[in-house]
């Protein structure tokens, strides 16, 4: 779990929306987190987080913390982990499903249908 604490230019006393700092209080033991797409967005348009190079880096006020993307949001398949085709009706996933995996029950009870849509970064931290 990553908690972090935003320090936003204060001038005569009003809160500014424009954030001058961020520090991270504390990141999970295993260096695994979850990032979800709202919170890049707004790391981003806050400007105290970059996605460079397959990394998400956090601009904290006492060094960069850099986090290897392992997966990127959309469909994955519940079998063999492959990232499927993102389309509105869910139809290339059950597809894929039919087509590779025909008569298997999923491997995770939470998506019997075999293939799960995530809607986060997976991640972990290389360099802190």
């Amino acid at each position: 779990m990553l908690l972090q604490k935003k320090y936003y230019h204060d001038q005569n006393g009003v809160r500014s929306p424009v954030v001058s700092g961020i520090r991270i209080k504390r990141i999970s033991a295993d260096g695994k987190q979850k990032f979800p797409t709202k919170l890049v967005k707004q790391g981003q348009d806050e400007r105290w987080l970059s996605v460079v190079r397959g990394n998400i880096v956090i601009h904290d006020e006492g060094g960069d913390a850099v986090f290897k993307v392992l997966a990127i949001p959309g469909r994955y398949c519940c079998h063999c982990g492959e990232k499927l085709t993102d389309d509105p009706t869910g139809e290339a996933a059950r597809k894929h499903v039919a087509e590779k995996h025909a008569g298997k029950v999923s491997p995770d009870a939470q998506n019997p249908s075999g293939y799960a849509m995530q809607n986060y970064y997976d991640c972990e931290l290389e360099a802190n």
